[in-house]
């Protein structure tokens, strides 16, 4: 494995049994890169439960708030570069520290990024928190390039946004994840009713999974509306996969995911609220989520699933009667059999859900699996069969990414310092782990050293509690030599540093193979090396492929001045090349412009591996790639587009090269034209501003286009726009318009145009920032009357039409006063009459500004005034120069009742910037 210069590499050898033909003969090492770190904030943690770091084609990204708790999203490509740049460009946004701001985060096929998570703090309720993202429809961003943060990330979660994961109110249950073909699903705890009719804080009772098309950029729903019953009179505006009454929220925590045939399987914990969460409730779809059925594999009828006994839609129900945590894992092995969690596991036996425990973990493409369990990476062959544990050198390990595994075959994940877990963490880091087929060759030999020989033999024990050690200075060697005199080739070398006394660490070395009787050749040399923690493990490749029967450490100086010399291990890896490879598999072939990439396994005895390529399915193939040590993101980049190409590849040992694999096919080509989707238009003074997301990782500029209608015709208004926005200026107030936008590349065309959307420019701004449409407003409201608590002043500046401000009065004045630094002209306000009583409408009036709110000058009079229906909209505009910090509606009479009230005051001014004077 190539290292990469400045990075952390472990190397941990452990025993596997050789469960499926494709395990290694004894042995298998699993090589730890530390791709990025980075401090973070305690408050912020990684949860275990949601997946912020994901790997494709070469590049791995990762969202974490950082130690100021502003979500930052970060690529490592594969040279090692390091790209960050924060979620949202705004400062003023972090995330909530009580412990539910994590993030998820998913690549679709063509590489664009989709980020969701915060949903705890900026939910529909949350009228604390910043403005902007208050009262959307949920916490949910895409990247503007495939594949690449420095382009940006555009909010794609709100209530305006046309590309919005549907539903509303979600919790912060959610994760990103992709079948086998590498299609993007999300899935969520979902509140389905609101009210709190079921009593109980948090009355979530439905769980979403969602599949994206990147052709429409839409999202669609799986399953069936919530049925009434589940709460009489709420308002079961979601579409939803399961649903169940429960009180015990944190039940409905899940992950659901695919299998190697692709099959989507779900399980949840919870069924009835007089079970409380007590139940396991399984069912999957071989259909990726149109139809469902039991393990058994009778149907269900209908969706969503349910828990509840008798439904015609009720899932397999298992270990009814404990009560489940937060949480139901669900494990896949490579045959499709399925295990969930609840007092222990239960896996499908054929006929009945049966007890099981061990080998639980994902799936990765060699068919083993591969699970998070603390410090370690354990693997099995199956379900049930027992798993063997791989130290991964951090305290703690979290967030696997799947899609790695897919298309890699590496784990990608986040690791924390030992003794840390996601609520104490202070750094993070992102790191690959990768089992490969290499073992310690260092054993069964005999061992020597310049002095204490006698210990030698403790530096080849595979026990870190002991140690080669002599109290004379450096230089010293430490030497191995293979039994029978046999020769070995080995690929790297390990040393792990002694449990004391780092002055003793080898500093300065040269790694050495006698060839012959007498002559020492270098194979690798190091000078100023330093182990920064005891019993450290550091890995060191070698590019020689020369086989010895004997290997020596010459030490030329240790860390120290006469302390002596001390190593706990020196571990020889290598492959057992006592003959060639067997051939390995290609998982992963994807096409692209130009472009192909391929990841194969791992096969026993395989040194490195040759990727051959052909036009004909039987040959003759040629060579384009030797000595290839990585097994996954393998690309050729020499390739024409539209030629369907064959690739095998062949795995290497010093005893020559194995069989080959079985062939893929693949054609690369340009992506076909796709239309990008119009997020907003927004009208201003004149003018109309367009935000668009792109669909279309080719294109490479944008044509906006102009009707006056929605069916057309539409003229062309501006060509060659590079960015994902344009403004339409030199327009008529008050009109509406409609607008279209294509992609275009100079070699593909132009792509269709995308559905058409529209906008009305006008003069004023609307300058209040309502709480319920996603703003704050700093300023204030009062009244020279009002009702307490729930109709007071401020309720006439809430954009909301349910609620109103009443005084008992038939004359009094109603205010608002801007902050201190702002100050505004209005030339317009609106009256929203209440929603009964018309008898309490204001009928003359004075609109009156004031500087300091002592002296007021009259800008509007009105007499007589109607308004047509309740809640009626009445508009007054005028002319007014002057910018002042508090207006007023000064009542003067009513239409003939004690009371007086309104539903809204708006005031608008117009779209440009007037000078306080």
């Amino acid at each position: 494995m190539r290292a990469i210069h400045g990075t952390r590499i472990l190397s941990v050898i452990a025993p596997l049994t050789c469960l499926l033909s494709f395990c290694c003969s004894g042995e298998e090492t699993i090589n730890v890169t530390t791709l990025f770190s980075a401090p973070i904030n305690p408050a912020n943690g990684v949860h275990p439960l949601w997946t912020p770091v994901q790997h494709y084609r070469g590049k791995t990204f990762v969202v974490v708030p950082d130690v100021d708790l502003r979500p930052m999203v970060t690529e490592i490509d594969r040279t090692g570069k390091v790209t960050t740049v924060p979620l949202d460009l705004n400062p003023d946004y972090k995330v909530l520290s009580d412990g539910h701001n994590r993030f998820t985060m998913g690549i679709d096929r063509d590489g664009y990024l989709h980020i969701a998570g915060d949903m705890h703090g900026y939910a529909g309720w949350a009228s604390t928190y910043v403005a902007r993202y208050q009262y959307q429809n949920m916490m949910y961003w895409k990247s503007n390039k495939a594949l690449d943060v420095t382009g940006g990330f555009t909010f794609a979660g709100g209530l305006d946004s046309t590309t919005a994961l549907p539903g509303e109110e979600w919790g912060g249950d959610s994760r990103f994840f992709n079948d086998r073909n590498g299609e993007l699903y999300f899935s969520s705890r979902v509140r389905a009713f609101t009210g709190g009719t079921l009593g109980g804080s948090e009355p979530f009772i439905a769980y979403g999974v969602y599949r994206y098309s990147t052709e429409t950029g839409r999202w669609t729903a799986l399953g069936g509306k919530v049925s009434p019953e589940a709460a009489p009179g709420a308002k079961n505006f979601n579409t939803v996969l399961y649903w169940e009454y429960t009180l015990a929220f944190e039940a409905y925590q899940n992950a659901p995911r695919f299998d190697a045939r692709n099959r989507l399987h779900f399980a949840i914990a919870g069924n009835t609220a007089g079970t409380q969460g007590g139940g396991l409730i399984y069912a999957y779809s071989d259909d990726c989520g149109l139809t469902w059925k039991k393990a058994s594999g009778a149907a269900l009828p209908g969706l969503p699933i349910r828990g509840k006994d008798g439904d015609p839609n009720q899932g397999d129900l298992i270990a009814r009667s404990t009560k489940v945590g937060q949480g139901t894992p669900l494990h896949i092995d490579k045959n499709g059999n399925v295990a969930v969690h609840g007092a222990g596991g239960h896996t499908w036996d054929g006929n009945k859900w049966v007890p099981v425990s061990g080998g639980m973990g994902i799936l990765g493409p060699d068919g083993m699996m591969t699970l998070d369990t603390g410090s370690t990476l354990s693997r099995s062959a199956a379900i049930g069969q027992p798993a063997t544990a791989h130290e991964t050198g951090f305290g703690q390990v979290f967030s696997i990414s799947e899609l790695g595994l897919q298309t890699s075959g590496s784990v990608y994940a986040i690791g924390l310092p030992p003794g840390c877990n996601f609520v104490n963490a202070k750094s993070m880091s992102v790191f690959k782990a990768t089992f490969m087929p290499w073992a310690n060759l260092a054993k069964g030999g005999a061992a020597s050293a310049s002095s204490e020989s006698a210990r030698a033999r403790e530096a080849f024990d595979g026990n870190r509690g002991s140690k080669w050690f002599t109290s004379a200075a450096a230089p010293g060697w430490l030497q191995y030599q293979f039994a029978q005199d046999v020769k070995r080739a080995i690929l790297r070398y390990d040393i792990t540093s002694g449990n004391d006394m780092p002055e003793r660490d080898p500093k300065d070395w040269e790694l050495q193979g006698l060839n012959g009787e007498k002559s020492w050749v270098s194979l690798d040399t190091r000078r100023g090396e330093v182990f920064s923690q005891r019993n450290q493990t550091k890995s060191y490749p070698i590019t020689s492929s020369a086989e010895y029967s004997t290997y020596r450490l010459n030490v030329l100086a240790a860390s120290g001045t006469k302390q002596g010399l001390q190593l706990s291990e020196l571990a020889l890896i290598g492959v057992d090349s006592s003959s060639a490879p067997p051939a390995p598999k290609i998982f992963f072939s994807q096409a692209d412009n130009a472009r192909v990439w391929l990841s194969w396994t791992a096969p026993e005895r395989a040194a490195s591996y040759n990727v051959k390529r052909a036009t004909a399915k039987d040959g003759p193939y040629a060579i384009i790639a030797k000595g290839v040590t990585e097994t996954g993101d393998f690309t050729d980049t020499q390739c024409v587009n539209g030629t369907a190409y064959y690739y095998v590849a062949s795995a290497v040992n010093a005893a020559g090269e194995g069989p080959d694999s079985a062939p893929v096919q693949v054609t690369p080509q340009r992506s076909k034209p796709r239309q990008p989707i119009i997020q907003t238009a927004t009208g201003r003074n004149t003018r109309i501003v367009l935000n668009w997301l792109p669909l279309w990782p080719d294109a490479t500029s944008y044509n906006v286009k102009r009707a006056n209608t929605a069916e057309g015709p539409f003229t062309t208004v501006a060509t060659g726009v590079t960015g994902l926005t344009y403004t339409d200026t030199g327009l008529t107030n008050d009109k509406t318009y409609f607008y279209v936008v294509s992609a275009a590349n100079p070699a593909s065309g132009e792509s269709a145009n995308s559905a058409p959307i529209s906008g009305i420019p006008f003069r004023w701004l609307r300058i209040l920032k309502y709480k319920s449409i996603g703003y704050e407003d700093k300023g204030t409201a009062s009244a020279s009357a009002e009702n307490p608590p729930r109709e007071t002043a401020a309720q006439a500046f809430d954009h909301s039409l349910g609620s109103k401000w009443l005084m008992s009065a038939n004359a009094g004045w109603l205010q608002y006063c801007f902050p201190a630094d702002e100050k505004w002209a209005v030339t317009r306000y609106k009256l929203i009459s209440g929603q009964d009583a018309p008898e309490r409408d204001p009928k003359d009036w004075q609109f009156q500004g004031s500087k300091e709110g002592k002296e007021w000058v009259t800008l509007d009079t009105q007499k007589d005034q109607v308004f047509a229906t309740r809640n009626g909209v009445n508009t007054y505009s005028f002319e007014n120069p002057t910018a002042y910090q508090y207006y007023r509606l000064n009542i003067t009479r009513n239409n003939g009742n004690g009371l007086t009230q309104l539903a809204e005051l708006e005031l608008w001014a117009d779209d440009v910037v007037i000078p306080a004077k």
